[in-house]
């Protein structure tokens, strides 16, 4: 059959009424679409509303061992250098399973990916970003000549968001950016002047509470973990949760107050286990290497560095990660919920692996030292490094060297130009008419046909239970 659009489905709840409302969007908007769910709960809740809907594990015998010779085979076929690296970045999340089941769903997701696009006619996949084995695959699937696999990413633009066919970049992002009319720049100025006056950040506060609501949530995940296949370990992910509440507690004792006038660096430390670390730089996931590093190597005379947990995870760093950054003598540890942009607006200049806290930086016209593959990176506005030996001359040409804002202002609008309007992390009504507005844009500007039908679409579907 012909499917415009093939939706993967992971397990929780957020994830399915996203997919099922995009899905129905899209449908009525004359593209054909098809579900693939990860649980059976998923596909129970599709099937009330849509004909397409597939079961990924079917087929699936999580006691047989993975081989060896067929993961081989795998990482010959797909270039992916090595399986253990492949599953990585799903092995350190919260709750993972282990590497060796890892390695069987990646066998079986790899085959049933396969078999899928043998039979069926797949327009574009499309899923959020993240570290799911499934999405990688299907990224791993398209340089070898499958179809089109694009992502919805975060866009730190308020009412745009990311649509890309790129694990790591915006496709849609040029490498030269227009002079802008004087109209165009004018709005540019008064975007960079509404952000730095409003200081809002882009994440809230996150971490789990004791209020009921939470106790009930568990209770019904632990009912449909027990009772089918799932991609997490229940338990493990319900221990890390709750010692999450403790965490957070234990780490207001390490902050320190910043004193005034104080010179200083800022480095925003990162979600350790998310794909932004994982899959777009995973030589810098050990953030307390690198605050160590330039503590001891890169800080100019008289310049502390401070140190930021990110607002939304910080129940994710454990105390020893943070004791031990925070020991480091010339470092402070700043309270995660202060607002980035105090920070920014007095320091000498930020040095980020990835952050959205890089691209703020930038309002602001501060030096900016970038370690990680990152849209703002590579376009002369940001001093980029590979490597921690190269970051004390990098710091310093930065310093030396700050932004050009007249470029800054092109950048900016060259991303307002390669964005879409919709947001990557609301689910109202509203945003899931226009990311499916946005997602029949993609389709177009891809060359992906929507809407049209080919003789074979009556064929019996595959995998369908």
């Amino acid at each position: 059959m012909r499917f415009d659009f093939v939706l993967p489905v992971l397990y929780n709840d957020q994830d399915i009424a996203w997919n099922d409302d995009l899905g129905k969007r899209l449908e009525e908007c004359g593209a054909s679409v098809a579900y693939i769910a990860h649980t059976r709960y998923g596909e129970r809740a599709l099937r009330k509303r849509h004909r397409h809907v597939y079961y990924f594990y079917d087929g699936f015998d999580a006691d047989k061992p993975a081989s060896v010779a067929e993961m081989n085979a795998l990482e010959l076929r797909y270039d992916l250098g090595s399986m253990a690296d492949f599953v990585y970045p799903e092995l350190v999340v919260p709750g993972a399973q282990t590497q060796e089941m890892l390695f069987r769903r990646s066998i079986h997701a790899f085959k049933y990916l396969e078999e899928f696009t043998t039979r069926h006619d797949v327009g574009i996949f499309f899923n959020n970003l993240g570290p799911a084995i499934v999405r990688r695959c299907l990224f791993r699937m398209r340089d070898k000549g499958g179809p089109v696999n694009a992502m919805i990413d975060f866009a730190p633009i308020r009412g745009r968001v990311v649509l890309t066919t790129h694990e790591s970049l915006w496709d849609e992002l040029p490498a030269q950016f227009p002079e802008l009319s004087a109209e165009r720049r004018a709005e540019m100025i008064a975007f960079v002047e509404k952000a730095t006056v409003e200081k809002k950040s882009f994440a809230e506060p996150a971490a789990l509470s004791l209020k009921p609501h939470n106790f009930v949530n568990a209770a019904r995940y632990a009912k449909r973990f027990l009772s089918e296949r799932v991609d997490v370990d229940y338990s493990a992910l319900v221990y890390q949760r709750f010692e999450s509440i403790f965490r957070v507690r234990a780490a207001r004792l390490l902050y320190e107050t910043p004193p005034p006038q104080e010179r200083y660096y800022f480095f925003p430390l990162h979600l350790a286990d998310d794909s932004a670390i994982t899959i777009r730089a995973p030589q810098f996931q050990r953030q307390e290497e690198i605050v160590r590093y330039v503590a001891e190597r890169v800080l100019p005379a008289g310049v502390k560095l401070y140190v930021k947990p990110h607002i939304a995870a910080m129940h994710a760093y454990s105390h020893a990660m943070l004791s031990e950054i925070a020991s480091i003598p010339n470092v402070r540890l700043v309270d995660a919920r202060i607002v980035s942009h105090g920070l920014i607006k007095n320091a000498e200049a930020m040095i980020v692996i990835n952050s959205t806290v890089g691209f703020e930086s930038l309002l602001y016209g501060k030096p900016v030292v970038t370690l990680g593959r990152v849209f703002y990176r590579g376009h002369g506005l940001t001093t980029d490094v590979d490597q921690l030996a190269d970051l004390p001359r990098a710091a310093a040409h930065a310093v030396a060297h700050p932004p050009d804002m007249e470029l800054f202002y092109r950048f900016l609008h060259a991303c307002h130009v390669a964005t879409y309007p919709g947001h990557a992390e609301t689910y109202d009504e509203e945003n899931v008419k226009l990311v499916a507005a946005a997602l029949l844009q993609k389709a177009a500007k891809l060359g992906v046909p929507v809407g049209a039908r080919t003789p074979g679409d009556e064929r019996p579907a595959a995998h369908t239970s």
